[in-house]
């Protein structure tokens, strides 16, 4: 196999002409939505529409137009549907701490508030006519026979109550003349459910319907709620929404106030749409644990942000279209377009694959849209695009820059030429937060007589979580199964990634730790002008990793500093080969021959490309060819097995010679 040097085309893949068959997207008809929310829109529509009501999650990350196309698809469904009832809750005439819930007829709930209040004015005058006035009002306003009979004795109550307007004033709990569509941000159980509360009034608490706060349940009622999973389970509202649901019925919270008078509501039914936004962790873990969730949520509606490229290409062009104009930006040139594509191949880390998220299209769009407008463009052009991410790049590399410049300055030690000994550079991504960035570091090993341990040192000082530690244990089995399969190992290994001071998980970096192994066991050096990333596995195969771009990116950046000398470059694994969309100067480099980057498929591939030997096949006779990698490898662990041998024997004949 042997390692294999990629081409310009393999590390940038440009975005074919043919995909965007137009000069600038003010040819294209707009498109509200980003791709991959077809299918998603679909099951929220069979949800909406099924009999009987159905609730449904839509799941995607932050920023794929989940809540917006909640919404949409909500308000499409919403607008053929007729006007619900409007509900009010009544005090209760024998018990006005006792909320009656009654409905009306669409729109009518303020009007009959402002009608009983007027009517609570004239008690005086109508007298015994007021009871009638009342069973008439209610009635005037689409309310039923109960609703009319309950007014007045309302009214008649109310003429010898101390406060006859705060008895007569209803709670509008919902009231329209369209079906509604409600977004509740902040899901706290008081904005779901309501609350009764109360207030101070004459050194007393008082309550009644006038300090009914109505939730969202109760304005969505007849309608469809969206609202996001995350934040109801994180407002502690998880339990009563579902009971809510669950029961058909939705009942105020009591007064949260120490002291307050025993008030209380009935229950109203719910009859009513309920969209979930989630992310995908979540719903796995709800519907998983939480049986009443699952039954309740039967439809999912799973938007898909990576899509292959040429499904993707125009209709992404035509949701650029949209932005661009309901943002009064200019239209942008197919060459915008591509390259805001690209910026999606390199999300996905896929040559054939975008990663289009609704939230970071628009931001790119604007970005560039704001380059494009500051230099008085009559549209967008693939330069702006490139100043919109090269002014990202600069608002957030300030930390990576601090690092190059400890690295160039000698502090933190890089080699970027010559060879070591049991020394590599490895790769390794820092988070910080959304922004995150990758760096060099030199990786170390040693080897001694020992009983077959390989230590992570960076687990030993509480810096490497289990993700390194697997792949170090994974090091001493592979050594184990191709040099030790008849006699136990006999070393005491270290590794190391040195003046790295930050937490290390993950299995990245373990083919870098077995070269600088094997070369520790080999003396052979290894090349310190080529960084290596990449698993390995107990056979010596390498797999893939992520953040390859911004990897093969850092190194190139510490070349760059110091001159780059033609033979630098990073080896990674073959399998990542097809997720490089590096930027343009460090595709230009590969292309003019100035930096390379070299794809393997096994340890041996690599300590080939970094040694210059040859690895060596095992022969019939069992042995490695004499000269090889893996015959240097083999005979010193001979070597220290005849030691660790030689040093039990003698300290067994020193404990017969001490008796």
């Amino acid at each position: 196999m042997g390692a294999r040097r990629l081409r310009r085309e393999e590390v940038r893949p440009e975005v074919p002409e043919h995909l965007l068959p137009f000069e600038d997207t003010g040819e294209l008809a707009p498109q509200p939505h980003p791709p991959g929310v077809e299918r998603a829109a679909a099951a929220l529509d069979l949800a909406l529409a099924l009999p009987g009501g159905g609730h449904a999650v839509v799941l995607g990350a932050p920023g794929s137009g989940r809540r917006a196309l909640a919404l949409a698809r909500a308000r499409a469904w919403a607008q053929a549907r007729p006007a619900p009832p409007d509900r009010i809750y009544l005090a209760d005439p024998e018990d006005p701490w006792q909320l009656r819930a009654f409905t009306l007829a669409p729109g009518r709930a303020p009007a009959l508030a402002a009608d009983l209040a007027a009517l609570a004015a004239r008690l005086d005058e109508l007298g015994a006519d007021a009871a009638a006035e009342a069973a008439r009002i209610g009635l005037a306003h689409g309310g039923d026979e109960p609703l009319a009979r309950h007014l007045a004795a309302l009214a008649r109550a109310a003429r010898t109550a101390e406060e006859p307007a705060r008895l007569l004033r209803p709670a509008v709990l919902a009231s329209g003349t369209a079906a509604p569509v409600v977004l509740e941000p902040d899901p706290a159980p008081g904005a779901l459910l309501g609350e009764l509360r109360c207030t101070l009034l004459g050194g007393s608490l008082v309550a009644g319907p006038a300090l009914v706060r109505p939730g969202a349940l109760h304005r969505a009622n007849g309608g469809c709620l969206v609202v996001d999973a995350g934040r109801v389970r994180a407002a502690g509202a998880w339990e009563a929404l579902l009971a809510a649901l669950d029961d058909g019925a939705v009942r105020p919270l009591p007064p949260q106030t120490p002291g307050a008078p025993p008030v209380a509501a009935e229950p109203v039914p719910l009859a009513l749409r309920v969209i979930l936004v989630a992310e995908r962790d979540l719903y796995h873990e709800l519907a998983a644990s939480d049986p009443v969730f699952a039954r309740l949520f039967g439809i999912v509606a799973d938007i898909r942000e990576r899509l292959p490229l040429a499904e993707a290409a125009l209709p992404a062009a035509r949701h650029l279209a949209h932005i661009a104009r309901s943002r009064g930006m200019p239209p942008l040139h197919r060459g915008a377009v591509a390259r805001i594509l690209e910026e999606g191949l390199r999300a996905a880390e896929d040559a054939g694959r975008v990663w289009l998220e609704a939230a970071a299209l628009a931001q790119l769009a604007a970005e560039a849209g704001h380059a494009a407008i500051g230099r008085g463009a009559p549209r967008v052009e693939a330069g702006d695009v490139e100043a919109a991410l090269a002014a990202r790049r600069a608002r957030t590399a300030r930390y990576a820059e601090e690092v190059r410049d400890d690295i160039a300055s000698g502090v933190v030690r890089i080699e970027t030429e010559g060879r070591r000994v049991g020394q590599v550079n490895g790769l390794t991504v820092v988070e910080l937060g959304p922004f995150g960035f990758a760096q060099p570091v030199r990786i170390t090993a040693t080897a001694r007589v020992g009983e077959g341990e390989v230590i992570d040192i960076e687990r030993e000082a509480d810096l490497g979580g289990p993700g390194h530690t697997k792949g170090v244990l994974i090091l001493a089995h592979f050594l184990a199964q191709r040099y030790a399969t008849e006699r136990p190992l006999s070393l005491h290994a270290s590794i190391a990634s040195e003046q790295s001071h930050a937490w290390i998980d993950g299995d990245s970096a373990s083919l870098a730790e077995l070269c600088a192994l094997l070369s520790a066991l080999a003396d052979l050096p290894l090349r310190q002008d080529l960084a290596v990333t990449g698993a390995v596995d107990q056979l010596g195969w390498v797999q893939a990793v992520g953040g390859v771009n911004d990897k093969v990116e850092a190194f190139f950046e510490v070349c760059a500093l110091r001159g780059l000398s033609g033979g630098q470059g990073v080896v990674l694994p073959a399998a990542n080969a097809a997720h490089l969309v590096l930027r343009r100067e460090v595709a230009e480099a590969v292309a003019a021959g100035r930096f390379h980057v070299h794809a393997v498929e096994t340890v041996d591939d690599a300590m080939e490309l970094l040694t210059g030997v040859r690895a060596g096949r095992r022969r019939r006779n069992g042995r490695f060819p004499e000269g090889s990698i893996n015959r240097r490898v083999e005979d010193r662990l001979l070597e220290l097995a005849r030691r660790r041998q030689a040093a039990g024997e003698a300290a067994e004949r020193g404990g017969r010679d001490g008796r």
